[in-house]
């Protein structure tokens, strides 16, 4: 509820809650990070990931009830299924997938979770100028993308 607030104030479009756990992994409380900008996210979660780079802190996602999920920088296959799942049928632009990475995942970017369902041939994308090498995702050459259900 909290974070449907934060989106709700004039130009915050970018929220994010990390799940603050005690040495003895009890969750201690909530800091809820909220922005104007998407840089302004990014360099939170870059900042998170920088102290605990074990990836033992955890993310709160709202819409499975504040269950705690850790961050797990090298499987984005849940994510990239919640993402696939939030975004497909429809071509948009890659900002569309960023936004969704950024306020949704503990990913700053959805390149990971692109190149997931790239390989799973999940996707379709729109080059400007020819196609670059599969798996790799330069947002300034995608015109937009489509994520098959």
């Amino acid at each position: 509820m909290y974070k449907r607030r934060l989106h709700s104030l004039p130009g915050v479009k970018y929220v994010f809650a990390f799940a603050m756990n005690t040495r003895e992994g009890q969750l201690n409380y909530h800091l809820v990070f909220a922005s104007q900008h998407p840089l302004g996210l990014e360099k939170m979660k870059e900042a998170m990931k920088a102290v605990d780079k074990s990836g033992t802190y955890s993310f709160s996602d709202d819409s499975v009830g504040q269950e705690l999920l850790p961050f797990d920088f090298d499987a984005p296959g849940v994510w990239a299924g919640r993402m696939q799942k939030a975004l497909s049928g429809a071509w948009r632009g890659y900002d569309e997938f960023r936004d969704y990475a950024l306020n949704e995942t503990p990913f700053i970017n959805p390149k990971a979770m692109l190149r997931h369902l790239s390989e799973e041939n999940k996707i379709q994308v729109q080059w400007i100028g020819p196609p670059p090498r599969r798996g790799s995702f330069q947002e300034e050459r995608i015109k937009e993308i489509r994520i098959e259900l």
